[in-house]
């Protein structure tokens, strides 16, 4: 579930079933989101450095990846 998986095809695919796999910067990571009628969320674990950010939002337009992904990279940098 943490890994990307090998298609039959030998392309890579960073789905790891259930879960995106990738990187970001020089951390691995975990991550998924999702809205759905008035809420928003991203989730985001890395496990080499021990940090997981969750972001949750009761307005489905609110840009949970982009401010998920923005302070991962304020933490990362710290």
């Amino acid at each position: 579930m943490h890994r990307p998986e090998t298609l039959r095809d030998g392309s890579l695919c960073p789905y790891g079933f259930g879960c995106m796999v990738g990187t970001r910067g020089d951390s691995r990571y975990v991550h998924h989101s999702g809205s759905i009628r008035g809420f928003a969320s991203q989730m985001a674990w890395y496990p080499e450095r021990d940090i997981t950010i969750v972001v949750l939002s009761n307005l489905q337009s609110f840009p949970a990846v982009e401010f998920g992904g923005n302070l991962a990279d304020a933490i990362l940098e710290a």
